[in-house]
């Protein structure tokens, strides 16, 4: 679970977001919707430690993220962003296998959780894919 118990945060006493409260379940998938610049980047930002929380506390699955060293982190939660952090050359199973190989997964469950995740976010898998050196045939 992710909560932002009463979030703000602030660049040079500017308030960007102010008093933030969401809770994300475990197996809940969330999408963060709004105009450019309204704070969607700003706030998943504050889950990885990318930015620093000005008041309140971010916690993923009760633990205040503060107390989480950053290697620890990634295997805690994951999350897909903008274009940006995707790397072009990979499939979207390659970034998803990635994403998990860096989360230290074991290798043997990153071919089944791609094909978890990537219908969720509206992708089809080709009758067979091959996810970092594994073969995912098609369902």
């Amino acid at each position: 679970m992710i909560e932002f118990k009463n979030v703000s945060l602030s660049y040079n006493s500017k308030l960007v977001l102010k008093k933030i409260n969401l809770t994300i379940n475990d197996g809940e998938f969330c999408v963060l919707i709004g105009a450019s610049g309204c704070g969607k980047t700003t706030l998943l930002k504050l889950i990885n430690k990318l930015n620093k929380v000005s008041s309140g506390k971010v916690l993923i699955d009760g633990e205040d993220i503060n107390k989480l060293s950053l290697r620890k982190l990634p295997g805690k939660i994951g999350y897909v962003v903008q274009e940006a952090g995707l790397f072009p050359h990979l499939s979207v199973a390659e970034n998803i296998a990635l994403s998990l190989e860096l989360a230290e997964y074991p290798k043997n469950e990153s071919p089944n959780l791609s094909r978890f995740y990537i219908p969720r976010f509206g992708f089809i898998l080709s009758p067979a894919v091959m996810v970092r050196g594994f073969f995912m045939p098609a369902k």
